[in-house]
């Protein structure tokens, strides 16, 4: 599984560049994770744009890494495909992340709050 971070308009971003984040690999994503976001002190977007499935594993490595990034300004999702939404609801992981529609949306609405 391969992370990429950017920065997009001032705003970072991890770009999850798998089609999967399941149990075969969330391990090794949740410590990728977390260690990018221990690196930065603003909000961050997980941009899961190319992410077609995540199970149970994955959702528990990104909420992991949330409770890493703490007081730092968090984690937002962009781009989440219409099934890895519906798990976020499922869970009602959707009320503990800021859900976007696409990366850019995502980057405005950061940039709005934190500018106000």
């Amino acid at each position: 599984m391969s992370l990429v971070e950017s920065l997009v308009e001032g705003v970072a971003v991890v770009a999850v560049k798998s089609a999967r984040v399941d149990a075969s690999g969330a391990a090794a994503f949740r410590t990728a994770l977390s260690a990018i976001v221990a690196k930065h002190t603003g909000p961050l977007v997980l941009d899961l744009s190319d992410v077609a499935f995540v199970d149970s594993s994955g959702l528990g490595a990104v909420v992991s890494a949330v409770k890493g990034a703490g007081r730092r300004g968090g984690i937002v999702i962009a781009g989440a495909r219409a099934n890895v939404g519906t798990l976020f609801r499922l869970t009602r992981m959707d009320k503990v992340f800021a859900m976007y529609p696409d990366l850019t949306a995502a980057v405005v609405a950061l940039n709005t709050t934190t500018v106000a």
